[in-house]
């Protein structure tokens, strides 16, 4: 009993810490990785130790990033639900030395499941060496490879697959991380389209005599609306065996799968002419549009609107407010006018021609101190009396001479007597 307390007490030290957890370097306890972070090693130190899964990608217990397969970049929706599983890509025909045909088939599961690979590659080869450097047995992983020799006669004789091997069981970054993944250039052309590409990026650490630094693999989504189901792999011109030095791979995908949901910028709203007082207001899609599903398009709005334009309407206010002020003015004028005549008929109603007595010791507020004038009988306008009233040198001096008109008759055709100064 004691001796497995011994053991057990010495092998304490050397449990290793729980998926997803380093080893601090201040305490030498287990921490977990931070959020959306993944595990570089299996036995690491300190936090640097745990890598960014980046934009787009999420973290399974912090020990392995993976797309989802409702992925969110750059703010854009992407479905790739369609791509779930794995799919399978045929490389062209290569000949051995001795002519023999073959053909690498190379197996891609992209999204979902945790980042679990469920891609298998086959080994139905019963007789092999055992110096091969490749894996012997099924390999199961996001993406592998597996080499295919069909049957030399095309009859009854079954398909070899031989040579299993892995090229990407990790998966490092989305669009930024060329360089974790050891690619430096892709050898596909850019999109003609205004839409990035999704590149994802895999590696593999297995390492071989060739690729002492494991592989690595580039696999580019790019928008095509009109691509059928889930799309056509294809493998570069330059290296139609997917690989131009063994130990890194470069594939693309072409499916509608990579074009992002529709969102409101997408389109754009186009306003009808105004007629019986009704307009309609109608959207229409981006010349430039290359989203799929996502927000639909609304329905036309029926709204009520007026015949005349906005510029009319402005010059009708303009008239209408032009004339209230013409308004307002005339009444002005018009009442001070009333009082003006008002004072000169009972100035003219008077008898003696005097002055009348005053109504009130002071001057109203709204009123002034006038300066009358008498002038002969003859009629006067309104312009004229304003004209006198502004001709009043001093508003305390009175007129002491009055012109009173005489007309005496005249029955003997002698000249009519002139007028008399009173």
């Amino acid at each position: 009993m004691s001796n497995i307390l011994i053991y057990f007490t010495r092998c304490y030290s050397c449990i290793p810490c729980p998926e997803g957890y380093y080893i601090s370097n201040k305490t030498n306890k287990c921490e977990q990785c931070p959020p959306n972070t993944y595990l570089q090693n299996a036995h690491p130190y300190g936090e640097e130790s745990c890598i960014p899964c980046g934009e787009g990608l999420k973290t399974y217990k912090n020990s392995v990033c993976y797309a989802d397969c409702h992925l969110v970049y750059d703010y854009k929706h992407y479905d790739l639900t369609s791509l779930n599983g794995f799919h399978s890509v045929l490389s062209g025909a290569s000949f051995s030395a001795k002519g023999t045909r073959f053909n690498s088939l190379f197996n891609i599961s992209l999204c979902g499941n945790n980042g679990v690979g469920t891609a298998l590659c086959k080994n139905n080869v019963t007789i092999h060496s055992e110096k091969t450097e490749d894996f012997d047995d099924d390999v199961k992983s996001l993406i592998c490879r597996s080499t295919i020799i069909p049957s030399p006669t095309g009859e009854n004789e079954a398909t070899l697959s031989a040579q299993p091997v892995s090229i990407g069981d990790q998966l490092i970054g989305l669009n930024d991380a060329m360089g974790l993944a050891g690619i430096t250039k892709s050898v596909f052309p850019e999109s003609p389209y205004d839409i990035p590409d999704l590149k994802f990026y895999f590696h593999s650490s297995e390492s071989t005599k060739a690729c002492k630094n494991g592989r690595s693999t580039e696999l580019i989504l790019r928008c095509d609306k009109n691509a059928d189901g889930r799309g056509v792999l294809h493998l570069p011109e330059k290296c139609p065996g997917g690989t131009c030095d063994g130990c890194t791979f470069h594939f693309l995908w072409m499916t509608a799968a990579a074009c992002p949901e529709c969102m409101e910028d997408d389109y754009y709203a186009i306003k009808g002419e105004c007629s019986a007082g009704k307009q309609v207001k109608q959207y229409v899609w981006n010349s430039t549009r290359v989203c799929r599903d996502g927000v639909p398009l609304p329905e036309p709005i029926t709204s009520v609107c007026s015949m005349i334009p906005w510029y009319g309407q402005l010059a009708i206010a303009g008239f209408v407010f032009s004339l209230l002020v013409l308004i307002v003015i005339v009444v002005v004028v018009w009442k001070q006018n009333k009082t003006l005549e008002y004072k000169y008929q009972k100035l003219v109603a008077s008898a003696s021609g005097e002055l009348p007595a005053a109504e009130t010791c002071a001057i109203g507020e709204d009123e002034e101190e006038d300066n009358i004038i008498f002038e002969d009988g003859k009629s006067t306008s309104f312009f004229s009396k304003l004209k006198s009233l502004g001709s009043s040198n001093s508003s305390d001096k009175v007129e002491d001479d009055i012109k009173m008109p005489l007309y005496p008759l005249n029955f003997s055709g002698t000249k009519p007597i002139e007028n008399i100064n009173i």
